[in-house]
């Protein structure tokens, strides 16, 4: 895919191999976007760890929705023209605010000592 990518846009692909999280979070953020062609993967972390480092990404919208809602920084994967408008909007505005509030919805629902809480509120 790497290949057919690079000839028709006349861009490389770099494939990095296995990052820690710390350096996960950097690569995340250096990029315009993320594409996350995977459907019912990891609870798709990758969209997620995308936002929280401040990158729009193009994906599957389920069954992450659940955590972030609707969202301008999310474009469905299977739908051309909202990729399209999407896209503008991300070349066109300054996104910190939506990102500012994505992250604020993700860690509401996925705050590792809230899930905890949770779970023990729940099993008491």
């Amino acid at each position: 895919m790497g290949l057919i990518f690079n000839k028709k846009f006349n861009e490389n692909i770099k494939y990095l191999g296995k990052l820690d999280r710390k350096d996960l979070s950097k690569e995340y953020s250096k990029h315009l976007v993320t594409i996350t062609p995977i459907y019912n993967g990891n609870f798709e972390m990758v969209p997620i760890e995308s936002l929280l480092s401040g990158t729009p990404v193009i994906t599957y919208i389920q069954p992450f929705i659940e955590v972030t809602g609707q969202s301008v920084l999310i474009a469905n994967i299977n739908n051309k023209k909202e990729i399209k408008r999407k896209f503008n909007y991300w070349f066109s505005n300054d996104l910190s605010h939506d990102l500012k509030i994505m992250k604020g919805k993700i860690l509401d629902v996925m705050d590792n000592a809230k899930v905890a809480r949770d779970l023990l509120n729940y099993l008491e």
